[in-house]
């Protein structure tokens, strides 16, 4: 059990014990692969990751941000991102895909989105297409 060092005010008591001998970027890893798997639900957030890992938030997000070189709400963020792009590529409906990728609502889908690509995901897309169409035509 971590006693020293930054990470050891955040550990839950008996709830690290479950990671006994899983370094931390094996458990930062975990974390990854359940965002992964986890994405489409819309109360997938630190707090309930932590609650799932029996770990306690603030030790998730510091643990996360030290292995990952970013923070976990981010990447919540960005793997919902990546999904909704592929979905958009495909001409789903920003309903659906606001929906099927987790963001609750179609309006927290644009805030999010304009927050991290600067566009809309109309404008987006229409970059995209765009871009295919001159890579077909080289």
């Amino acid at each position: 059990m971590i006693t020293t060092g930054v990470l050891a005010p955040f550990v839950a008591g008996s709830a690290f014990m479950a990671y006994k001998g899983t370094s931390l970027l094996g458990q930062s890893r975990r974390f990854r692969r359940y965002v992964e798997e986890h994405y489409k639900e819309p109360e997938l957030s630190v707090n309930s990751i932590a609650e799932q890992f029996h770990v306690q938030a603030a030790y998730l997000s510091k643990l996360f941000r030290k292995m990952e070189n970013g923070k976990l709400s981010q990447y919540i963020h960005e793997v919902r991102l990546d999904y909704a792009k592929e979905m958009l590529l495909e001409n789903a409906r920003m309903e659906d895909v606001a929906i099927g990728c987790g963001f609750g609502s179609q309006r927290t889908f644009l805030r999010i989105f304009k927050q991290y690509e600067g566009i809309t995901p109309t404008q987006w897309k229409e970059l995209e297409e765009k871009k295919g169409k001159e890579e077909m035509d080289l």
